[in-house]
């Protein structure tokens, strides 16, 4: 997702109703910080200092991490919490039905929320899924210049590889602009370009003759 995107989809969602302010707060905390669903869905208020706008999330394989929270998404948690901002042994996102009553909310909820949301916003793409916002977390911190190591630490990934992947859109965006611009691709590229249109019309009028 671009960041329009994103901050089209957020911005979209209703944070009138207590539903609308705890998907905004929940879909701003996985944006801001780049958090799995399932690191989401886990979150105890005592992993966040809103204070320090910083916030603990036990990963896979047992290993947490310290990540930082955005201004915005802080100020989400804070609204939503309320008086429960106390209560540090507490679910953030608590279930509220079947099995998750008294636990927290399941991945699978969050899921479909997104996937409904997107419906509802004229913005639902089959390719799209939670994934797709941690994804955009790192492909945007890597478009506005941050170390890929740093990327590596706020995702919770163990081998920098797994990073890497991240930043596909990014190096085919790179590779469009070096071609575009660099002195010596630029001279050949113009000249790619005028023998593709030359071919194109060549076919054109053997078309037409048929």
């Amino acid at each position: 997702m671009t960041r329009e995107e994103i901050t089209r989809f957020l911005e979209s969602i209703d944070t009138g109703t207590k539903v609308g302010l705890r998907d905004r707060t929940l879909f701003e905390l996985i944006y801001s910080s780049g958090l799995r669903v399932s690191e989401a869905a886990s979150l105890k208020v005592g992993d966040i200092d809103v204070e320090r706008r910083l916030m603990v999330v036990r990963g896979k394989f047992d290993r947490d991490r310290m990540v930082p929270i955005s201004e915005v998404a802080r100020d989400f948690v804070v609204r939503y919490l309320g008086e429960k901002l106390e209560a540090r042994e507490a679910w953030v996102f608590e279930g509220t039905r079947g099995a998750t009553k008294g636990g927290h909310i399941r991945g699978a909820t969050i899921s479909e929320r997104f996937r409904l949301l997107l419906g509802q916003f004229g913005m639902d793409v089959p390719e799209l899924s939670t994934h797709s916002i941690r994804h955009s977390t790192a492909t945007h911190l890597l478009e506005n210049g941050a170390s890929i190591r740093h990327v590596q630490e706020l995702l919770g990934h163990k081998s920098i590889e797994s990073t890497v992947r991240y930043t596909h859109v990014m190096v085919d965006g790179l590779g469009k602009v070096y071609r575009r611009h660099h002195p010596r691709e630029h001279e050949l590229f113009e000249e790619l370009g005028e023998e593709y249109e030359a071919r194109l019309t060549r076919l054109a009028g053997g078309q037409g003759a048929r």
